[in-house]
């Protein structure tokens, strides 16, 4: 009878370690599904109408702290992170990123303006060098690294640039003009290859005034531009039919 009761015992001993044990793998694998899930991050704060303004330091509204003015967005010079930025107060020769609302006076062009923020980067002076050294240069730039929407297949965005380079996952995109218009341009990427991706979206300015705003993923198919080779061919032909016509008018 003891006998009994003892193999009665261990058999529920080790049915309850049995059951802890699924208990403890089914936590393991929700916890591994919550930290999947929060790894896929949305991209956040793309139109930069997120931003709260806070003062860097007490009685200047001039220097702002970045995290809560661009939510999301990794601030850089060169390659040095950014704990401030300006606030409607563009550099003069510094490398800078500034939040401008719209109601600056000397900011971009009001069709490029959507809603009350938007963004200035300026490549420029930064840092400190040597006695006879030339002045230390850097490019400016934001970052943000998250999930690319899986049905994305372009990427649009507002600007007024000379030089800018965006590139998302470390690949430099090809900038296709959209729409053109006065003071700024409408630009698209191709995106598709990314669709579903955690990557790092980056804008860099490789000049001092470009304005930025608007930022957004689209399912809709990039355009395709025509190819150099075709246009070319297309003027030729369009050339000789206006000769034929001419010889025509000419012959009657």
């Amino acid at each position: 009878m003891k006998f009994a009761e003892t193999v009665s015992d261990n058999a529920i001993l080790r049915a309850f370690a049995g059951r802890r044990m699924l208990l403890a793998c089914v936590s393991l694998l929700a916890l591994s599904q919550v930290q999947r899930a929060s790894a896929q991050i949305a991209f956040q704060d793309l139109d930069f109408e997120s931003a709260s303004v806070v003062p860097a330091k007490f009685g200047d509204n001039d220097d702002i702290k970045s995290g809560p003015a661009l939510p999301g967005w990794t601030v850089y010079y060169g390659t040095t992170p950014q704990g401030t930025i300006e606030y409607n107060d563009p550099s003069v020769a510094g490398a800078s990123v500034s939040l401008l609302s719209s109601s600056y006076r000397h900011g971009a062009p009001s069709g490029l303006i959507q809603g009350r923020y938007y963004v200035l980067l300026q490549e420029g002076l930064f840092g400190s060098s040597q006695p006879g050294d030339p002045p230390p240069w850097a490019t400016a730039s934001i970052a943000q690294t998250a999930q690319v929407p899986i049905t994305a297949t372009t990427m649009t965005f507002r600007a007024s640039i000379a030089q800018l380079t965006v590139s998302l996952g470390g690949t430099v995109l090809p900038l296709d003009v959209l729409n053109s218009y006065q003071g700024y341009d409408i630009y698209q990427c191709d995106v598709s290859q990314f669709a579903g991706q955690t990557a790092q979206l980056e804008f860099t300015a490789g000049d001092p005034t470009v304005y930025l705003d608007d930022i957004s993923f689209s399912s809709t198919p990039v355009l395709p531009a025509p190819e150099p080779a075709s246009m070319g061919l297309f003027a030729i032909g369009g050339a000789l039919l206006w000769w034929r016509r001419g010889v025509r008018e000419k012959g009657r």
